[in-house]
This record gives C-alpha cells, sequence and structure tokens, in this order.
C-alpha cells in the first residue's frame, strides 16, 4: 500500500544519536522500524 502524504505531512529519515532514551523515568532501548513522531526545526523565530 502506498504511503498517502497530505500538504501537512512529509516523509524523512531521522538519525538518533544513541538508541536509548527516557520514557516516564525508565531507559527505554530503540530499534529500527519503531514508529515516531518528530518536530523538524527549520530555522530561527524572529525576536
Amino acid at each position: 500500500m502506498p504511503l498517502i502524504l497530505g500538504p501537512d505531512f512529509y516523509s524523512t529519515r531521522v538519525q538518533l544519536g544513541r538508541t536509548t532514551m527516557p520514557v516516564d523515568g525508565k531507559v527505554v532501548q530503540l530499534s529500527p522500524g519503531m514508529a515516531v513522531t518528530v518536530e523538524v526545526k527549520t530555522g530561527r523565530r524572529p525576536g
């Protein structure tokens, strides 16, 4: 099934600097294929 992207959605790859992260006070091991939500910062806001 093809991935259908709308005007507010973009396909991208994210590379992390480590394979674990804290979640609710516990260290969680990250693995390939996990679903994520990311915020991409493309510049600076004025002010």
